[in-house]
């Protein structure tokens, strides 16, 4: 697969080593890394080191990946910031990118954590409601396996932004938020001590959707009718965030599955021209009956024995003729 990844371009300074914004290199954040206090990093140095151990990883698993340009990178703030982050992204698609990254650590007050892992929202990209759902699906898997290794994994999630790097590829998209590594302490240290760890995560996540992906194309769909624990029937929901119900559906009523589960268990179904996903753990597959064959019956070989007499003849002409010669 063809992949992009464009690390955090400006230079907010990470809370585990520096203290608020780097006023003084704003709008020149490679000086940062010299003329700043020992052990100062920003969110760009401390992104890119992700990000280019990520792309490691992945080639190494046979993908192939292009960075962005850090001729865009800039301070922060930067009046030029959204043309340059349009023209990075214009050359990143243009190379034909099938999936795209961005890669940024999070700030806010001094006390909130976690991870957010970002996908296109359906209600500004309402004409392409199937980038939308495959985006979703990536970040639910990367979730899946930074859950592993954050110290908080309940406070990691999913979520959805209205961002350009978003919103305008046409190709499954995740905008990442590492961590609140840019005002929280803990994370700052969480996200400096494990980069290997975190690149490797989201790679494996990547991978695990890749690999969904392939399955859910080679999928047969099938017949299953719901059980409850209670008796009392399930829902069916517009999404694996039970945004809308689109039906109750009662114990014994039978639903056409026609994708594998996604990372909460739920999948794909359709009811009565209705469609939407459903719990899995409430469905039993109903298996199909095997042909049968009756023991009595025969196979017809009449063709067959007619064309082995017609063989038998000629072989016995053919060895007659041979003992006159």
């Amino acid at each position: 697969m063809k992949i992009t990844i464009r690390p955090a371009p400006h230079s907010k300074s990470c809370a585990y080593t520096g203290n608020g914004h780097c006023n003084k290199h704003r709008n020149a954040p490679e000086k940062c890394e010299t003329q700043c206090p020992e052990g100062w990093c920003c969110e760009m140095k401390h992104c890119w080191e992700v990000g280019e151990k990520l792309e490691k990883i992945l080639i190494s698993r046979g993908h192939k990946v292009r960075m962005a340009d850090k001729k865009y990178n800039k301070g922060y703030p930067d009046t030029k910031a959204n043309d340059d982050m349009k023209k990075a992204l214009k050359e990143l698609l243009a190379w034909g990118s099938e999936l795209h990254i961005a890669l940024h650590t999070n700030s806010a007050s001094a006390g909130v954590r976690g991870v957010r892992i970002g996908y296109p929202a359906l209600e500004n990209n309402k004409d392409e409601p199937e980038r939308c759902r495959r985006s979703e699906r990536l970040a639910e898997h990367v979730v899946a396996e930074i859950q592993k290794i954050y110290p908080l994994p309940a406070k990691v999630m999913t979520t959805t932004y209205n961002f350009y790097e978003l919103n305008v590829p046409t190709v499954p998209a995740m905008y990442i938020e590492g961590a609140f590594a840019n005002s929280n302490v803990e994370d700052g240290k969480w996200w400096h001590e494990n980069m290997d760890a975190i690149a490797t995560a989201y790679a494996d996540g990547i991978e695990a959707w890749i690999a969904a992906e392939q399955e859910e194309t080679r999928f047969m769909s099938y017949k299953a009718y719901v059980k409850t624990n209670y008796g009392n029937g399930a829902s069916i929901w517009s999404d694996n965030k039970k945004s809308k119900r689109v039906a109750l559906v009662e114990d014994g009523e039978v639903l056409t599955v026609t994708g594998n589960a996604d990372a909460k268990g739920f999948v794909p179904v359709g009811y009565e021209g209705k469609t939407g996903v459903f719990d899995s753990q409430y469905l039993v597959k109903i298996e199909e009956p095997e042909a049968t064959v009756t023991p009595d019956a025969k196979p017809d070989n009449t063709d067959l024995l007619a064309k082995l007499q017609e063989i038998r003849k000629l072989t016995d002409e053919a060895i007659v003729l041979a003992s006159k010669a």
